[in-house]
């Protein structure tokens, strides 16, 4: 046998002892996976069954909750006293009732410490202000419900406007009179679904401080950022 003949069978016996496909024990194969599918894997774990049905909003804000909450939340649905459509909604819906009334808040707020006669007109704008957007939150699904919103938008940039001409300080009603149609629409205004899905979260005694908190906290950091 030749020199290069004798070198090429040790190289492939060598090969064959260390593979790993041969099932070496010498290769520890849990090193292979990577930490982040396992931290992934385990959270999508603590999330399930309930946050695989959210979406959007809805999935964003119980993703942020306590354990507690998301139990609590969990148990309405697998208990079948909501489905996983309804808590959807009214997760969705909570988030736009609490931008809406962060909104008209700010509003009023943004008025006190004016003099008499430019508090009054500043207030009564404030609650114009307050009113379509109230408006804008029950309009019932159609066909129409785009064009109703884009009216009373355009009404509420008007009284915006007004107001912010009102105030001693320009900036004062910046972030207000930026607000659209679409943002109104699909970020403040519930839908029946989501309305009444909220209602039913309520009726069913769900009650929770760090829940009012994040909704509070995220519909202003919303609001301060659109």
């Amino acid at each position: 046998m030749s020199m290069v003949n004798s070198f090429n069978n040790v190289s492939s016996t060598s090969s064959a002892q260390y593979s790993p496909q041969k099932g070496n024990p010498g290769v520890d194969k849990s090193k292979d996976k990577p930490i982040e599918s396992v931290s992934a894997k385990a959270d999508q774990v603590s999330l399930s069954p309930l946050a695989s049905s959210l979406k959007g909003d809805a999935l964003s804000l119980f993703s942020k909750l306590s354990s507690n909450d998301r139990s609590a939340l969990g148990l309405f649905v697998s208990s079948g006293q909501m489905s996983s459509d309804e808590m959807n909604d009214a997760l969705s819906g909570k988030l736009k009732e609490s931008r809406s009334q962060t909104f008209w808040k700010s509003a009023v707020e943004a008025g006190v410490g004016q003099e008499t006669e430019r508090q009054k007109k500043i207030r009564t704008l404030s609650e114009s202000i307050e009113a379509r957007m109230s408006a804008i939150d029950k309009i019932p699904d159609s066909a129409s419900r785009m064009d109703q919103a884009v009216a009373l938008t355009k009404e509420l940039r008007g009284a915006m406007w007004e107001r912010s001409s009102l105030m001693s300080q320009a900036d004062e009603g910046a972030t207000t009179v930026k607000l659209t149609a679409e943002f109104a629409l699909n970020k403040m205004a519930r839908t029946d679904s989501e309305r009444a899905a909220g209602d039913k979260l309520s009726a069913l005694g769900f009650k929770s401080e760090s829940f009012d908190q994040l909704l509070t906290d995220t519909a202003t950091q919303d609001i301060a950022s659109m």
